[in-house]
């Protein structure tokens, strides 16, 4: 080799094996070190559950359910969506469109979201417990502004029902499709019923803003309602003396346990409470507009008495039944029988008083609803 060909004399050097393989290795201990830190710190940061969170929200019930309130609703700083299926209900039932499960993963709240088309509005009156018709529980309370929608408690101790009907304009050539009905069945973190107003209102929100986003997926064209900023009073068991009745009970003369009256609701319930036990219900009424008036008489225990056809009728021992015309709605049902199961003692009123409670009761709920043509027994 000339002096001019020599490395060592012409400045220039050449990278040895050695020092390859040193570079290598050093690359390689980096990339196992991010390799394993990165995903250590986004799972201790927090930031993978979120991901996986908000991956899971957008795919339950196609991404539909508005979760913008949902943390405060459960009191919970996650929430996590997932499908849900009961033994009881089969998300492969007639009519059900879809159904699922936002939760707390670290807790108990939960908030079971059901979407189905009227042919499967027994679903939403099964989950509010509209079976035990003659028992006590249950104030079906408008969600009002415009919105055909109520909220209901199944039990004392929950869990809050909302309960959505949007009528779709578009579809009314399809009898089984013609409403698209929103059931939200809700329970707290700490295992307890939704309360105040301030959450009641999230309730009836979360449930619209749900019911316009399934509307759109599954191509509804439904009328829709105002914002709401709040939702009547919860009443309950809230005794309402004889003179004062201004709401779903107006007309009956005695004490009574009702809601708000609307022209909207789809569900209306009253409670005509003993003379001789104060606070005790004696009978109860309820009416029924739209695909609900079709699934009640397959849901309430004595509901299989009910013959639409016949437009009025019932038993001594069981319910009776009265129907009226409505203009967008179809055929309305009134209901009136006796409670029982409350340990009380009480036993049923008359006959011929639940009839008159009933004729009253469905007058008044009918002149609300634009209702016309009423039969009674």
């Amino acid at each position: 080799m000339s002096k001019e060909d020599s490395p060592a004399e012409s400045g220039t050097s050449e990278i040895q094996p050695r020092e390859i393989l040193t570079w290598r290795k050093q690359w390689l201990a980096f990339a196992l070190i991010v390799a394993v830190a990165v995903p250590g710190f986004l799972y201790l940061s927090g930031i993978y559950d979120r991901w996986q969170d908000s991956r899971s929200l957008s795919h339950a019930c196609k991404g539909v359910v508005d979760t913008t309130e949902v943390r405060e609703i459960l009191g919970a700083d996650r929430i996590h969506g997932e499908p849900y299926a009961h033994f009881r209900d089969s998300i492969t039932a007639p009519g059900r469109i879809d159904r699922c499960l936002v939760k707390n993963p670290e807790g108990d709240g939960r908030l079971i979201i059901s979407l189905d088309w009227n042919s499967n509005s027994s679903g939403s009156l099964f989950a509010a417990g509209r079976m035990n018709s003659h028992h006590n529980t249950g104030m079906a309370i408008p969600i009002g502004h415009g919105w055909e929608g109520v909220i209901d408690r199944r039990r004392p101790d929950g869990p809050d029902i909302a309960i959505l009907d949007m009528p779709c304009s578009n579809m009314r050539s399809s009898p089984k499709q013609a409403d698209l009905i929103v059931t939200l069945q809700a329970m707290s973190g700490d295992g307890k019923p939704i309360t105040g107003d301030t959450q009641r209102a999230r309730l009836a929100r979360t449930a619209t803003k749900t019911a316009v986003n399934a509307a759109k997926a599954w191509n509804c064209k439904a009328s829709v309602g105002g914002s709401i900023d709040r939702v009547p009073k919860e009443s309950a068991y809230q005794d309402v003396a004889a003179g004062h009745v201004s709401g779903t009970c107006k007309g009956i003369d005695s004490a009574v346990w009702e809601s708000a009256a609307d022209p909207d609701a789809p569900i209306e319930d009253c409670y005509q409470l003993a003379t001789e036990a104060k606070g005790t219900a004696q009978t109860r009424l309820g009416a029924y507009y739209g695909p609900f008036a079709v699934a009640f008489p397959h849901v309430a225990l004595f509901g299989s008495d009910i013959k639409l056809d016949q437009r009025a009728g019932g038993a001594p021992h069981s319910m009776y039944w009265a129907t009226a015309q409505c203009p967008s709605s179809g055929t309305a049902l009134y209901t009136v029988v006796s409670v029982s199961g409350d340990g009380s003692g009480v036993g049923p009123a008359s006959p011929s008083a639940r009839k008159a409670a009933l004729k009253l009761f469905a007058t008044q709920s009918a002149k609300r609803h634009g209702c016309t043509d009423l039969k009674f027994p």
